[in-house]
């Protein structure tokens, strides 16, 4: 079984692995101008490349402990996981630890973070998935929500 995990931050869009998370890098970077992250006003599903939408998820950071509110799923994520996690807790889904732990690093670093996972908390051990996740800021500049850039994929073993 294919079990290397990727989890890096990333510095610039020619580091991600293909035309559409560059895409998305973009978007993100535009929205930021010359802060250090875009603000979440920023982030909404009418102004993302509409045919990227259904790859992509938003999420809510809440603190105390850290917690993470899946507010959006794409409906190409849903049909890959063979369900919907739109409005639930990231930290309800099962065996959902490497998940979690990529949100943490991307909040903690307030930058770009890439990751090459595992799929197996949703029952697809088979599958993983590449990730590109982007941090935007509250008013208190402190990481409010992160839109996440997701495709699955199959390892060649």
């Amino acid at each position: 079984m294919y079990n290397s995990t990727v989890i890096k931050t990333i510095e610039g869009p020619e580091a991600l692995p293909g035309q559409s998370f560059r895409l998305i890098y973009d978007h993100w970077a535009k929205a930021k101008h010359d802060r250090a992250l875009p603000p979440i006003s920023a982030i909404s599903p009418h102004s993302l490349p509409k045919n990227l939408l259904g790859d992509c998820s938003i999420m809510s950071i809440e603190d105390g402990p850290k917690r993470f509110f899946i507010r959006l799923v794409g409906t190409r994520i849903a049909q890959a996981l063979g369900f919907d996690i739109t409005n639930t807790w990231g930290d309800d889904q099962p065996n959902a630890e490497e998940v979690k732990s990529a949100c943490i690093q991307c909040v903690e670093d307030r930058r770009p973070l890439y990751s090459e996972i595992s799929t197996a908390w949703a029952g697809n051990g088979y599958m993983r998935s590449k990730t590109l996740m982007l941090p935007y800021a509250g008013s208190d500049n402190s990481v409010r929500r992160i839109l996440s850039y997701i495709q699955f994929f199959y390892p060649v073993m």
